[in-house]
């Protein structure tokens, strides 16, 4: 299995930090944060500013395929979901 170096950088972050994390979390630990409202690295091409959930969530969904990561509770109990690494990604 050969891994992006965001899914690289997403097991860091989420072995950086203890417990699972939302996707924003994780993304603005990766340095996505939510840009100017004109088409730039952080928009779209259609001049949407992308969120920096949207910048991490197509890795989390590769990792989670892999047994990398798991999906779990939100820690604050908000509704939606957060990440957390498997044993299986705590080896890697």
């Amino acid at each position: 299995m050969k891994l992006t170096q965001r899914m690289r950088d997403v097991i860091k972050v989420l072995r950086e930090h203890d417990g699972p994390m939302t996707p924003n979390n994780i993304g603005r630990s990766l340095g996505f944060n939510t840009g100017h409202r004109e088409k730039g690295p952080q928009s779209n091409h259609c001049g949407r500013v992308m969120g920096p959930a949207q910048r991490v969530i197509f890795s989390l969904t590769a990792l989670r395929r892999h047994g990398l990561v798991i999906m779990t509770r939100r820690p604050d109990g908000l509704s939606g979901t957060a990440y957390e690494l498997s044993f299986k990604g705590r080896q890697v």
